[in-house]
């Protein structure tokens, strides 16, 4: 029994290892995306990937039009959050409830302008609207529509 406790955590660190590089790849995927200019969405541009193996790879993508990439990748806020994010707002501004945090932000993806979100934000919450979780909130509904 002790023996199947000790690879049972041996498989849960490995696992939150893989866990890790797969956000830190996430990460620096969306950064990318974020630093390419208006002609490099234009071109074929590929991206270096760390394989598990310690091999460089490269993950290559298709140019999309103009704002495609800008308007898929910040489409639903829930798939821009990274998990950090998603732990701190759900903390932080939403009393640690998930499901008040999924339905906000359900409702913040159905609006069409910036100031539809901040007049439903303002309307519902009464945060210190200068704390920094809520300006980063605030910034990722900004690059939504901006």
């Amino acid at each position: 029994m002790n023996l199947e406790k000790k690879e049972i955590i041996r498989q849960l660190e490995e696992l939150e290892i893989t866990l890790q590089n797969a956000l830190i790849q996430q990460k620096r995927l969306k950064d990318f995306l974020l630093s390419l200019s208006e002609e490099d969405k234009m071109q074929r541009v590929s991206f270096p990937v760390e394989s598990s193996e310690k091999e460089d790879k490269t993950l290559e993508l298709d140019a999309l039009p103009d704002d495609k990439i800008t308007k898929t990748f910040y489409a639903d806020l829930k798939k821009f959050m990274s998990l950090n994010d998603r732990f701190r707002f759900q903390k932080q501004l939403f009393d640690g409830k998930s499901d008040l945090m999924d339905s906000v932000i359900d409702q913040l993806n159905s609006f069409n302008s910036l100031q539809e979100c901040l007049d439903y934000l303002h309307r519902q919450f009464t945060w210190n609207w200068d704390d920094e979780p809520v300006n980063e909130l605030k910034g990722m509904l900004e690059k939504r529509f901006g």
